[in-house]
């Protein structure tokens, strides 16, 4: 493979680390003078160069067997996430309240836990005063999860059926080619217009 410039080398590196073609050309080029738009073609053309494209991957790959990065792995930590469940946190109690015990927590069911706060603070004062302890804490956002999980296991694909003039096919006789990608372009306006102004059932 042919050797990249040093540009380009620090485009791959921070590409990999940001994500962010944007980011990691204005890190590599001087791109202070230019235009956001300007930014994004430049980084894209760089990522459609073969030789870059390839160090991308080379990076990627890399990376992911560095830190056992697979499929499977993402796919059962979201699973995790999508599935958890409150009473895996809290013991109900019976005046209705819930008490939060993390002590026999698993490391399966820690992996959905985004943030845990604890307060401690004194209730009374002097000999009646009493020491308290609150545990708060929140899980990741399962909806977000199944979604993700959901598209990566295919099982949310969308399909929109366009049709021309009472349910016939779109005509595009005797039209340039301009013209019908116009009118293509037009019906397919209008199919999302009614389907965003469509009413919730």
């Amino acid at each position: 493979m042919t050797k990249l410039t040093v540009k380009q080398e620090k485009f791959c590196q921070t590409y990999i680390e940001t994500g962010n073609a944007s980011e990691a050309y204005r890190k590599a080029y001087s791109a202070s003078k230019m235009k956001e738009k300007q930014v994004w073609e430049e980084a894209s053309k760089l990522l459609k160069t073969p030789k870059v494209s390839q160090r991308v991957i080379s990076l990627r790959e890399a990376m992911q067997k560095r830190h056992e990065i697979t499929v499977d792995r993402i796919a059962r930590e979201l699973a995790l996430i999508g599935f958890s469940n409150m009473l895996d946190y809290v013991t109900p109690q019976e005046d209705g309240t819930a008490y939060v015990d993390l002590s026999a927590l698993t490391r399966d069911q820690a992996a959905a836990i985004s943030e845990v706060t604890v307060e401690s603070y004194t209730e009374g004062h002097g000999e009646g005063a009493v020491p308290v302890k609150r545990v708060k804490f929140k899980l990741s956002d399962k909806r977000s999860a199944l979604v993700d999980l959901g598209k990566h296991m295919g099982m949310f694909v969308q399909k929109h059926e366009i049709t021309g003039k009472d349910g016939g096919p779109i005509e595009t006789k005797d039209v340039s080619d301009t013209e019908a990608a116009r009118r293509v372009a037009y019906m397919l306006g209008q199919a999302i217009t009614r389907k965003k102004n469509a009413p919730v059932a």
